[in-house]
């Protein structure tokens, strides 16, 4: 919604909580207001429209309504405690109907809820689903409609109980005294007694009661849907006039188009994970096209907001882009972007500065990039390097390989300083003085506490965890800090834990750890996950002791 130029909303309300949670500038928001249907109108209900709505909906007496849904924030349970706090004489005369199918599925819950307030089922109606013409006549056929929902954007209900000339009480929160406006018709709506008062003052007072009705007929009247429209209009109106004015020199409509080079989720990478963070923000600047070379993408993001394309598309349509960003790592999830990289230079965000290991490891004996890694090393370092690759594998460790993508990028953006020292280390103290430094990004989560975390996880609450995070491998020192554990007191302690969280290696060095995780008598408190998604992640993040 940060996005967006221009808010429309249905109620000041919503407008203020624009303002409120995302900084929306209040000049930038119209409230348009909702309108209801003109079918809902006073109708003089005739003799078989009351049969009809008695045979129909086993509707017997006068009846207090209700529509509107039943999550939460509907605040039935409310409902149901001030209806039981009535006198006996009320409760006897009416009944409390309850209308829309979502009150109906969950009618054994509401019932469970009815009864420990204090209520029979006899007093209570669920009427199920009914269509917009049955509405308008229960509407027409209640004595009062009570709305007391915590929280509303409009609160459609209401209008429609007003249009229809019915005496409405609802709750004094969120969008809903703007669509009364009356406060005598309104309560508290975390206070029964004052709901049951209210509800009862409009049943034992003919003359406040249609008080209520004249006057909301005559409150309906304000909202319409040519009004909404003319303010809508409006504000399109006014948004058109901005653009046109010289400073604004580049509308959001003219946004630049990116190519997004990155793997996304599912692809068993953090970087998949980082991208699909950083996608959102990048939108607000950028009309994005992500490149991938993966059969799907999960993020729902991406979906909704951006053009999916392999790479064949964009080898051809390449020329229609003013910005190509590369998300470049060490794995073999990463091997498609290199050829595209040296054919359609970009901008590359540099995750990893080594690139040996998905050369060595991922590209030197397939057929298609055979000797990649050869060829890479003596470009990059020369004979030196070139020797030490075909006397053994720590060639991989000690030279970064990476001279031909940074050669080919157009720019290099890194997330730690420590990148630039060991370019300037390998090739000399000028050669990343342009780079750009941007710290790794994070995203605020929802907090998620250790007591819900260890739960979805199956730990108790008094064990003592210990995790390592991240992809395992000989760069991790996994086996050193296995070492570690096993030679301290938390070993012996049956309520510590150990627990690597992620993929372990798939060489000799994830054999080498298992086989000394096997081999401990206490294996069993001493765990590899695997490959851990975002939400499973943040859940051991939470559950964690120490890291």
């Amino acid at each position: 919604m940060r996005r967006a130029e221009l808010l429309l909303s249905v109620s000041e309300a919503s407008k203020q909580e624009a303002i409120d949670y995302l900084d929306f500038p209040p000049t930038q928001i119209a409230c348009v207001q909702n309108a209801c249907d003109n079918r809902f109108q006073p109708i003089k209900l005739t003799a078989a429209q009351n049969e009809y709505l008695k045979r129909k909906y086993n509707i017997d007496r006068p009846f207090v309504m209700n529509a509107g849904g039943a999550d939460h924030r509907k605040n039935l349970d409310g409902l149901f405690r001030a209806f039981a706090l009535l006198p006996a004489k009320l409760r006897q005369s009416y009944a409390l109907t309850l209308v829309g199918w979502e009150v109906a599925e969950q009618k054994p819950q509401l019932l469970n809820i009815a009864q420990q307030a204090g209520l029979r089922e006899s007093e209570l109606i669920f009427t199920g689903y009914v269509q917009d013409d049955d509405l308008a006549l229960l509407y027409n056929a209640c004595t009062l409609f009570v709305f007391p929902s915590w929280h509303e954007g409009f609160g459609l209900p209401v209008l429609e109980a007003m249009a229809c000339g019915k005496a409405v009480i609802a709750a004094n929160s969120s969008s809903l005294p703007e669509v009364i406006g009356r406060l005598d018709a309104l309560f508290a709506p975390r206070d029964d007694v004052a709901l049951s008062a209210k509800m009862a003052e409009v049943l034992n007072n003919p003359e406040f009661r249609q008080e209520l009705e004249r006057h909301g007929l005559e409150q309906a009247k304000k909202f319409s849907w040519n009004a909404s429209a003319q303010c809508a209009w409006q504000a399109l109106e006014a948004l058109h006039r901005s653009h046109k004015k010289p400073q604004m020199t580049l509308p959001l409509s003219q946004r630049p188009r990116l190519a997004f080079v990155s793997p996304l989720p599912p692809e068993k990478t953090g970087i998949a994970d980082y991208a699909a963070e950083l996608l959102p923000e990048l939108a607000r600047h950028y009309e994005i096209t992500v490149i991938v070379q993966q059969a799907e993408v999960i993020d729902a993001w991406v979906q909704a907001n951006a053009p999916i394309r392999d790479v064949a598309w964009f080898r051809q349509h390449a020329a229609g882009f003013d910005r190509i960003l590369y998300q470049i790592g060490n794995s073999d999830k990463h091997v498609f972007m290199f050829g595209l990289l040296a054919d359609i230079p970009g901008v590359i965000v540099l995750h990893d500065f080594f690139m040996s290991g998905v050369y060595g490891w991922v590209m030197e004996e397939s057929q298609e990039y055979r000797r990649h890694w050869t060829k890479n090393i003596y470009h990059s370092h020369g004979w030196p390097a070139l020797l030490q690759r075909f006397k053994n594998e720590k060639a991989i460790w000690e030279w970064p390989c990476n001279l031909s993508v940074l050669n080919q990028s157009l720019g290099v953006i890194i997330h730690s300083d420590f990148s630039r020292r060991l370019a300037q280390n390998f090739y000399g103290d000028r050669v990343a003085n342009d780079w750009a430094l941007i710290p790794h990004l994070r995203t605020s989560a929802d907090h998620i506490d250790k007591k819900s975390a260890r739960k979805q996880l199956g730990i108790s609450e008094t064990s003592f965890i210990l995790c390592s995070f991240g992809v395992l491998g000989p760069s991790k020192l996994n086996t050193r800090l296995l070492d570690a554990w096993l030679a301290s007191p938390l070993a012996n302690d049956t309520r510590c834990r150990l627990v690597f969280v992620g993929e372990n290696d798939g060489g000799d060095y994830g054999k080498t750890l298992l086989e000394q995780i096997e081999q401990n008598p206490a294996n069993n408190r001493i765990n590899i996950t695997g490959w851990v998604d975002i939400d499973a992640y943040r859940l051991w993040l939470a559950a964690a002791d120490v890291a």
